[in-house]
């Protein structure tokens, strides 16, 4: 392999820029915009009905919901193990 060959370089002030534009850039696409979208269609669907309006903060939570409930029921199974070192004894 090339010992040259850099996958990422940050190097300096130009690198810390483009790695906090990379990292805005995905906090906005993957956080800010679903939860926007979901802010406006909850807002579209309110006086329908009857329901409040809701602002920014609060379509983030609902967005946060959302992705919790869908990664929760996905067919991908979450198994905690507990265990203890030493067995639980009657005394």
């Amino acid at each position: 392999m090339n010992k040259h060959f850099r996958i990422i370089d940050v190097n300096g002030f130009r690198g810390l820029l483009l790695f906090l534009f990379i990292l805005v850039c995905l906090a906005t696409g993957f956080i800010a915009f679903p939860a926007y979208l979901a802010m406006n269609l909850w807002n579209v669907l309110a006086p329908m009905i009857a329901l409040p309006t809701i602002n920014f903060l609060q379509g983030l939570l609902l967005w946060g919901i959302i992705a919790f409930a869908i990664y929760m029921f996905s067919n991908q199974k979450v198994v905690i193990v507990m265990q203890s070192r030493h067995k639980l004894t009657k005394d």
